[in-house]
């Protein structure tokens, strides 16, 4: 039977594939569609060293969650049941949102390329020319 417990100062976690060879950068595009489970995997994946957050903040709504809803006849009422405690801190998300480590502003140029793409390419030292060949 396996045991990850050998001894002290060994690594538990060798015996898994691709440790070795795990990337040194990893990026994560976000924009505002990125919203409640996005906010929340955004703020989680944001604060480990290997990521950089590039895009747009996200949409903002993880103050207020699990959600309840009271079904009258003329009308339906949604009321939250949780509040984040961030809040009480001044550090609230509602209409700010996740902000990327790397802000690339929305523009017209995103309607005929992939511009946060391009960005993210660019920061792992990849040439975007060179994979549209590919």
């Amino acid at each position: 039977m396996f045991s990850i417990y050998k001894e002290d100062g060994d690594d538990f976690l060798s015996h898994y594939k691709g440790k070795m060879n795990a990337p040194e950068k990893v990026i994560i595009l976000s924009d505002v569609t990125c919203g409640s489970s996005g906010d929340n995997f955004v703020l989680m994946m944001k604060a480990m060293p290997k990521v950089r957050v590039m895009g747009r903040p996200t949409m903002g709504i993880l103050d207020y969650s699990n959600c309840c809803m009271l079904d009258f006849e003329d009308y339906q009422m949604l009321y939250p049941t949780s509040r984040s405690l961030a809040i009480d801190s001044g550090k609230g998300m509602t209409d700010v949102g996740v902000e990327p480590h790397v802000v690339i502003p929305w523009t017209r140029q995103h309607l005929v390329e992939d511009v946060d793409i391009k960005t993210a390419l660019a920061y792992l030292g990849q040439d975007t020319e060179d994979d549209a060949n590919d």
